[in-house]
């Protein structure tokens, strides 16, 4: 026992030191322009802990589990480094430190920001906020648990010794965590109402994370093909597909700026969140990897039963798994960017701005992360099976909610020819229809698309 937890403590405490690093920067976020070397210093710890486990794969420290079962002393040099990311704990403590440096490299103020102290702030507020909550995530995940006894793991897979494992990975969260940034900028300009060079401070961003990601994709394509066997460079495998959403969506937002002047800041801004979105859509598909559908890309699987028909009913199947918090937060990511995207809509339809203190609902994540480490740790005692699935779309909803203020004046109507709801009833149909699909189907995913469907139609007549 003290062999084993002796180690636990020692490195377990470089997730500790990058928490107390992140809650300065969000406390501080402009903490560089006063103490240079204090804000290299924590943006260096919230790294920490990826180099932590990495440095233990080098030396092949086996006294932790996840070393043991991946890592082996006949590997080359470069295959226990990429032994870091093979499983579920590396990846998330990767894109821990991707985040920590690119909030290093983007903090100073964008294009549109050096005159609004508030918007630069909220910006970089709300990347840290992400990145603590997968901080958090990876606090469930206890990638520094030591090795039970008798316990020989299996080694690094022979499929995933080759050079491509040592880049494509890490190229593809690079990306996913240059969305994070993205949609950093579009919650803070939309709900700050600050839209002055919003098209340059997306772009600024958009460029080089369409790059990389498709210089991943590509070397992705390429490991298919010389190692898998697939017998070509795509096979619509679930993984691939998840990863090829946010590059469209880059790919979206890039393309915007040849209509100058005719897209609306709003569209800026939802293309942003939107790379986020995905991203941790594509992240949840692989993560639940055999359980949301079948993949040679499998962290987790669960064969006893049979699965249900339903998207959101396969996914909720990992409520009583280990990994059910980062699932669980995941989803609910998804759906407080999606219900922040309606309210961004309804603020413009309204020609209403945003409250702005309410742009902090995008920490709610963090809050489900922090309450999965603190109470569904242990999962023989209590797991996410207690939480109903109604609560996702609740989540939906709360953005809207939050952001709602009172209207002075009725809402005209454009044409008093044209049919709209608001003249049908001023019940909140948006909300209650949202509800009552939830209701039939029981399926959040499909009430989340209905969602998406029917709030631009709801709000289209109004100014």
């Amino acid at each position: 026992m003290r062999d084993g937890l002796c180690p636990r403590i020692m490195w377990g405490g470089t997730l500790w030191l990058a928490l107390v690093s992140l809650c300065i920067l969000i406390w501080r976020p402009t903490l560089h322009e006063r103490s240079h070397w204090l804000s290299v210093a924590l943006h260096l710890f919230v790294g920490l802990p990826f180099f932590a486990l990495a440095g233990l794969f080098v030396v092949n420290d086996v006294s932790i589990l996840h070393v043991a079962a991946f890592g082996g002393e006949s590997l080359p040099l470069k295959y226990r480094f990429a032994a870091t990311w093979a499983a579920r704990e590396g990846p998330l403590l990767m894109w821990v430190g991707w985040m920590g440096l690119l909030s290093w490299l983007f903090r100073r103020p964008l294009q549109g920001e050096a005159g609004d102290l508030r918007l630069y702030q909220t910006r970089l507020r709300l990347s840290h906020i992400s990145t603590l909550a997968l901080l958090l995530i990876s606090f469930s995940l206890d990638p520094f648990k030591p090795t039970p006894q008798f316990f020989f793991g299996g080694g690094l897979n022979p499929l995933l010794q080759t050079d491509l494992m040592v880049i494509h990975p890490p190229l593809i969260f690079l990306t996913y965590a240059l969305c994070f940034q993205l949609t950093s900028i579009g919650l803070s300009s939309a709900y700050l109402n600050s839209n002055e060079a919003i098209q340059q401070r997306t772009l600024a961003v958009a460029r080089p994370a369409l790059i990389i990601a498709t210089i991943g994709i590509g070397l992705g394509g390429l490991w298919a093909y010389l190692i898998l066997d697939w017998g070509g460079y795509w096979a619509w495998d679930p993984v691939e597909t998840g990863s090829l959403l946010p590059w469209l969506a880059l790919v979206g937002i890039v393309h915007l700026r040849t209509r100058p002047g005719k897209v609306r800041p709003s569209i800026w801004s939802g293309g942003a969140i939107l790379t986020g979105v995905l991203a941790l859509f594509a992240t949840t598909v692989t993560r639940a990897g055999g359980v949301w559908a079948s993949s040679i890309h499998t962290f987790v699987t669960d064969d006893s039963g049979t699965l249900p028909e339903n998207v959101f009913g396969r996914l909720m199947v990992l409520k009583d798994n280990p990994a059910a918090t980062e699932i669980m937060t995941y989803t609910t990511w998804m759906m407080i960017l999606i219900g922040c995207w309606f309210a961004i809509q309804r603020s413009e339809y309204r020609n209403q701005p945003l409250r702005q203190s309410s742009v902090w609902v995008s920490a709610v994540p963090a809050g489900v992360a922090l309450i999965g480490a603190l109470l569904f740790s242990n999962m023989d005692v209590i797991t996410w099976n207690v939480v109903p699935d109604a609560l996702f779309v609740g989540f939906l909803l709360l953005p809207m909610c939050l952001a709602q203020q009172k209207i002075k004046t009725k809402p005209e109507v454009v044409d008093s020819e044209n049919w709209s709801y608001t003249t049908f009833t001023s019940l909140p149909l948006h909300g209650i229809l949202t509800v009552l699909i939830f209701a039939l189907t029981e399926d959040v995913f499909i009430t989340m698309i209905f969602a998406a469907l029917f709030l631009p139609l709801y709000y289209a007549h109004l100014l």
